[in-house]
């Protein structure tokens, strides 16, 4: 949801069942990025009135934008994967090949 710093009614962003975490308002103000944990693997989706609704990005966790139009997100469990991609904000789609940045290894 979200609430004009002014004050008003909360409006829903995104309607959706299940457990949704790491929310990102994107710069145009109205699409949301996010991951959806109902799915099993984790998916990173953006939510838009540009698009109808909602799409599938990548398959993982922890996505943000950066202002760099990348986005940033992780893969597996332990060891943990960080990857970037190329995100056209017009679009709201990855744009490019995703490129591994750092894996961590967990002891």
């Amino acid at each position: 949801m979200r609430i004009s710093a002014d004050g008003g009614t909360p409006e829903v962003l995104v309607q959706q069942k299940g457990i949704l975490y790491w929310p990102q308002l994107l710069p145009d103000g109205k699409s949301v990025l996010f991951t959806d944990f109902s799915a099993q693997p984790q998916k990173i989706r953006v939510h838009s009135p540009k698009i109808g609704n909602q799409k599938e990005l990548v398959t993982g966790r922890w996505g943000w934008y950066l202002p760099t139009g990348h986005l940033v997100y992780a893969v597996g469990d332990g060891p943990v994967t960080l990857f970037a991609v190329p995100f056209n904000l017009e679009k709201l789609e990855v744009a490019g090949t995703p490129v591994t940045i750092t894996k961590i290894l967990e002891e």
